[in-house]
């Protein structure tokens, strides 16, 4: 098999293990989410095996076991954040009352609490069906791919906000997750191209 990286490939795997630094400075995020790095359609992340031929059905099945295990981890990371935010909220006092009696605060709360535990579903089932190797493993892993990858920074960036002032500097530990997530995201295939793959997967 012959795996073919584009320049744009290269510098995504060169950079990704500086971004996940802990000193990186926003300046340097900023500079490389500016530099146009991308993929060509239906790439997913790690190098397209040309042509596809006999390897396609072992490259799908390490697309399904990636895509499981990438999205058990970012579940895992997302239920800490939510957890260590709630308590946050209770613990810290705002004009005399926990942030967490607040409406328009639970009402977030809530919110990400539901997109938890449908990341909590979906990854499960991607987990169960790769496990199996059952006929719709390919499906349900895009699924959880697409959606976890969504969610799981739309609920983290949610939580640092919920922090206030202390969730945007380096002491807090919350920007270590958003990190991770952030990475998982666009690794094995972004949520659009999981989107595309699950759209050809299903003939729509």
């Amino acid at each position: 098999m012959d795996f073919d990286l584009t320049a744009d490939q290269k510098l995504f795997r060169s950079t990704t293990r500086e971004f996940l630094e802990k000193e990186m400075p926003l300046t340097r995020v900023r500079e490389l989410a500016e530099g146009g790095v991308g993929f060509e359609p239906g790439d997913m992340g790690g190098g397209v095996v040309r042509p596809a031929g006999p390897a396609e059905a072992a490259v799908n099945r390490q697309v399904q076991v990636a895509a499981a295990l990438q999205c058990a981890e970012t579940v895992g990371a997302v239920q800490r954040v939510f957890e260590f935010t709630v308590q946050w909220a209770f613990d810290r006092y705002s004009f005399g009352r926990p942030l967490a009696s607040y409406q328009a605060l639970k009402h977030r709360f809530a919110d990400s609490k539901t997109w938890l535990e449908a990341c909590l579903a979906t990854a499960g089932a991607a987990a169960h069906a790769t496990s199996q190797r059952a006929a719709d493993a390919d499906e349900l892993a895009s699924v959880a791919k697409s959606y976890v990858g969504q969610r799981a920074t739309d609920i983290i960036q949610d939580c640092v906000q919920l922090h206030g002032g202390i969730g945007v500097t380096w002491e807090h530990d919350i920007h270590l997750y958003l990190r991770r997530a952030t990475v998982n995201r666009v690794m094995f295939g972004t949520p659009g191209e999981h989107r595309r793959r699950l759209a050809g997967i299903l003939g729509v």
